[in-house]
C-alpha cells in the first residue's frame, strides 16, 4: 500500500497517511468480532460523498497481523464499504470518481496486538454506539448466520421500517437493536442450527399478534404505514416485544 508514516506511538502503533485509490489493492477485511456493514447505511454515505464531494479527513482503526499480511478494519468499515462501492460502481455515483480516489486518509494502526487488547479498543472506541454483544462473545457461528439471516430478509421485505438512527421511533427500529432482539429471542426458545427456522415463524406470529392488538393511542399515521407495509412488528419498543407472551 502507498503510504506515509507520519507518527509511532509505540513500536507496534503507528499512525498512517493512505491514498484512498491504494486502499482497494490492499488486503483490507472485516475484524471477526465486527458486524458485517449495513449497506443501506453504506450506500447513504456513497451518496453523501459523491454528491457533496467533503474532504475526506477520515481516520480509520484497524490491526494490522504480519503473518497473513492482512490489515484488519476495527473501525470505519461503513465507511471503507462505502468508499468500496464508489470504486466498484461509479457509473452510478457520478462517474468520475479522481476528486475521491486522489485524496487521502489516516490510519491508526495496531500491529499484532492479542484478541484482548483488540476487543478493549473496539469497545473503547464505540461506547456512543454500542455493538450488540452477538459480535463481542464468542458465539457459535450456527446461531449467528441464523441470526444475520433473519435479519437480512426482515430488512429487504421491510425496507422502510429500518432506520440508520440509533434511536429510531415507532413503527421503525435499527439493524443493531433487530440483532440484539433476535439474540435474546434465540436463546429464550433455545433454538439451535436444527430448529433456527422456528425463530422466523415466531416473529410472523409476534407480528400479527400486534397487527390485532395494537397499543392504545398509536398514531393514524404509524397504523397507516404499518397497514401499507405489512409490518407491525416494530410499533412497540422490542426490549417490550420480547416479553409479550404469545
Amino acid at each position: 500500500m502507498n503510504s506515509e508514516l507520519i507518527h509511532r506511538y509505540s513500536p507496534n502503533h503507528v499512525l498512517m497517511k493512505c491514498a484512498i485509490s491504494d486502499l482497494f489493492k490492499t488486503n483490507i477485511k472485516k475484524w471477526k468480532y465486527n458486524r458485517p456493514p449495513d449497506i443501506t447505511r453504506c450506500r447513504e454515505i456513497a451518496r453523501f460523498v459523491c454528491s457533496r464531494r467533503p474532504t475526506m479527513d477520515w481516520l480509520f482503526y484497524a490491526i494490522y497481523e504480519n503473518s497473513t499480511d492482512t490489515i484488519y478494519l476495527l473501525d470505519g468499515l461503513h465507511r471503507f464499504t462505502a468508499l468500496r462501492i464508489i470504486y466498484d460502481e461509479n457509473k452510478e455515483f457520478l462517474g468520475n470518481i479522481s476528486h475521491i480516489l486522489s485524496q487521502h486518509v489516516l490510519m491508526s494502526i495496531r500491529i499484532d496486538i492479542t484478541d484482548g487488547e483488540a476487543i478493549d479498543l473496539f469497545q473503547q472506541i464505540n461506547k456512543s454506539n454500542p455493538v450488540p454483544d452477538l459480535y463481542l462473545q464468542n458465539t457459535d457461528q450456527d446461531k449467528k448466520n441464523a441470526i444475520e439471516e433473519t435479519v437480512n430478509k426482515w430488512m429487504t421485505k421491510y425496507r422502510g421500517h429500518f432506520s440508520t438512527n440509533p434511536r429510531p421511533n415507532v413503527p421503525n427500529t435499527n439493524r443493531d437493536r433487530f440483532i440484539e432482539f433476535l439474540d435474546s429471542l434465540y436463546e429464550k426458545m433455545e433454538l439451535t442450527k436444527e430448529t433456527s427456522y422456528k425463530m422466523d415463524v415466531k416473529l410472523r406470529e409476534m407480528n400479527e399478534h400486534m397487527r390485532t392488538n395494537p397499543p392504545p393511542k398509536l398514531s393514524a399515521k404509524t397504523l397507516e404505514k404499518c397497514q401499507q407495509s405489512g409490518c407491525h412488528l416494530f410499533i412497540v419498543k422490542l426490549d417490550v416485544l420480547i416479553d409479550i407472551p404469545i
